[in-house]
């Protein structure tokens, strides 16, 4: 009788054992599932090339369109090779020329002569970056705005 209840212990446990092994299966399963649909989320939201739809329209004379507006204080030499003045604007759209005229909505006329870097269209779309003479916090506190623009050339 002793041997009986020995080997119910022992039959007990190990299946104790099997069911822990299968829970802990399961709860792995699980983890590695949401990890795979954490990395999907971040892939389509950050990584993903989105449609450059957008990106089109800007290059159409006289078509108004809405566009992230942000502003930069920097000092220094852009990429047409021009010093930094009031009117200067970087863009993240590499299909707009040096010297094309935008009308920002509310803020004046700019010239393109600077480019932003190519990220930011990819994350962001239409992206028109504004030099301005004003203090960093300034610039902070303008923010990053959608506002309507306009190619004027």
């Amino acid at each position: 009788m002793t041997k009986i209840k020995i080997t119910n212990i022992t039959n007990d446990i190990a299946e104790g054992h099997r069911e822990i092994g299968k829970i802990r299966l399961i709860i792995w399963l699980i983890i590695f599932g949401l990890l795979v649909a954490i990395s999907i989320i971040f892939w389509t939201i950050y990584l993903w090339p989105r449609e450059e739809v957008q990106s089109r329209l800007p290059t159409v004379k006289n078509r108004i369109i809405s566009a992230w507006i942000t502003v930069y204080t920097d000092v220094g030499t852009m990429a047409s090779g021009k010093q930094t003045y009031l009117g200067a604007t970087a863009v993240s759209d590499r299909s707009l020329k040096f010297g094309t005229t935008i009308a920002v909505e509310g803020l004046g006329v700019f010239k393109v002569e600077d480019y932003t870097a190519k990220w930011v269209h990819a994350r962001q779309g239409l992206t028109i970056d504004l030099w301005l003479p004003i203090t960093n916090k300034e610039a902070i506190l303008f923010g990053k705005q959608r506002r309507l623009i306009q190619l004027t050339n």
